[in-house]
């Protein structure tokens, strides 16, 4: 069963771990993947500024999601009433069980 918590600090490593595995398929598509992937693998980061989910089962995270509320994201293209996804990671092991709709829910 996937259970959807909030993160903690102690979650970093193995949240983050996950973000790139979720981003690997890409790879051969980014000509800087590097820097990607050092963005990617910062999802814990995001904390100071959104509020990050994560997914979890059998006390594994399996998936996370960086909500930002509206007003609070520095991107200038993005809306200030408008709340998003700055980011959302699901293991590809762990795809089509459902963990990205319990993150989104």
């Amino acid at each position: 069963m996937i259970n959807v918590r909030p993160f903690k600090e102690e979650d970093s490593e193995q949240l983050n771990k996950v973000a790139i595995e979720s981003f690997l398929e890409f790879e051969k598509h980014y000509s800087d993947w590097q820097h990607i992937k050092n963005s990617v693998g910062n999802l814990s980061s995001l904390h100071d500024n959104a509020d990050i989910l994560v997914a979890e089962e059998n006390s594994e995270i399996i998936g996370g999601v960086a909500l930002v509320e509206p007003g609070k994201d520095k991107n200038a293209n993005i809306e200030p009433n408008w709340a998003t996804i700055r980011i959302l990671v699901v293991s590809p092991k762990h795809r089509g069980r459902g963990a990205a709709k319990a993150l989104t829910n």
